[in-house]
């Protein structure tokens, strides 16, 4: 081993096998990461293989991403017996490290929060490639069971090292991370969406967009709380999901298409209750050139300031004001929405973050693409 490259790797370009333990739907995490094994896949020459489920391939699909680009290796049982039945990942599982050995990978990715999956992985970490994994989810600390905590320490404690999305996530983790090498935990210094998506229009017709899913602690209520005070403006709910939208006046309907709303509207709401970084709408948005009116709790200012967007507190009279200001001042909206496209196009972009995956998270000697 050099560099903790094995000969072979150096001789071609590395193998990366990205696990992607998903069915058909996807989150942000997901699609983040599937984006980014076709960018180093494309970009950096890297041989990326996807494990994954085949009904992912939906998912992937609708990202609009070329298949050709990477190699999958799917984890379906291919006995009917199996495959039909709740055991049947239980078989896929066991099959993964023998998959992986046979791959000759240089790096093996699992690409979602420490669970079983990750824990068996690392049991065979003695005879695969160095294996990191991602961090993801905020609610840890609060939701973890004893067996989580357990299988969590027991896999940190193998890994290479352990993405964490964002500094609150890392300490949602704490707990996890006793008596562990700090050095193993890395935090990514952004987020990133596809802005090739993003299309240009000098028709701002929507004056009011919230897009993104209808469940909870989305903020949905605070919209429905002031609905009745926007009958004057042309007010869109875009998204899909179980919460019942209940907002007179609002035109409420899903879309396949979130960059073509977005390129006509004026102000995209973002409203989580908890935080609402790295949230790929508001990316979107602020690529798209709309205005951001988020509330200002979480790590929301790890992507968003009063320079490019209006915060707010999680309170409705604060939303309507907002709306209104921006709705009768178009010099400001103008001035915020160029300097959200100036932020995002610089700070939260693909090539930041796969410089920062490459070296810190796989440690794999590479051109640094961060700009840092």
């Amino acid at each position: 081993m050099a560099n903790g490259i094995s000969e072979y790797a150096q001789a071609t370009p590395p193998k990366l096998a990205l696990i992607l333990w998903a069915g058909s739907s996807f989150g942000g995490a997901e699609r983040r990461f599937v984006r980014l094994a076709f960018h180093l896949a494309e970009q950096q020459q890297l041989k990326v293989t996807i494990f994954c489920f085949k009904d992912a391939l939906k998912s992937i699909n609708a990202l609009g991403l070329r298949l050709d680009q990477v190699d999958f290796e799917f984890l379906d049982v291919k006995s009917s017996f199996f495959s039909q039945r709740k055991f049947g990942k239980v078989f896929s599982l066991l099959g993964l490290p023998a998959k992986i050995q046979k791959g000759r990978f240089d790096r093996v990715f699992y690409a979602t929060n420490p669970d079983v999956v990750s824990y068996f992985l690392t049991r065979f970490s003695h005879v695969l490639a160095p294996i990191s994994i991602a961090m993801v989810d905020l609610t840890y600390e609060k939701n973890a069971t004893k067996l989580n905590r357990y299988l969590s320490r027991k896999t940190i404690s193998k890994v290479l090292s352990v993405d964490c999305l964002s500094p609150a996530v890392k300490d949602a983790y704490a707990s996890a991370f006793d008596s562990v090498d700090s050095g193993k935990i890395k935090i990514a210094p952004c987020s990133f969406t596809d802005f090739s998506k993003v299309k240009e229009s000098e028709k701002r017709d929507i004056d009011i967009v919230l897009l993104g899913r209808f469940t909870k602690y989305k903020g949905h209520e605070l919209l429905e709380q002031i609905s009745a005070e926007l009958d004057e403006y042309n007010l869109h709910i875009c998204g899909s999901g179980p919460l019942e939208i209940n907002a007179p006046g609002a035109k409420v309907y899903s879309s396949s298409d979130p960059f073509d709303i977005l390129s006509r509207a004026k102000i995209s709401l973002s409203l989580q209750q908890f935080g609402n970084y790295p949230s790929q709408v508001v990316l979107e948005s602020m690529a798209s050139g709309c205005v951001v009116v988020a509330t200002d709790i979480g790590e929301t200012r790890l992507f968003l300031d009063e320079s490019c967007s209006v915060l707010i507190g999680y309170n409705s009279s604060e939303l309507l004001s907002a709306i209104r200001r921006l709705l009768n001042d178009d010099s400001l909206r103008q001035q915020l929405s160029e300097q959200a496209r100036l932020k995002v196009y610089s700070e939260q972009t693909i090539e930041r973050y796969s410089g920062y995956f490459l070296n810190s998270v796989l440690e794999v000697n590479t051109v640094d693409l961060s700009g840092e």
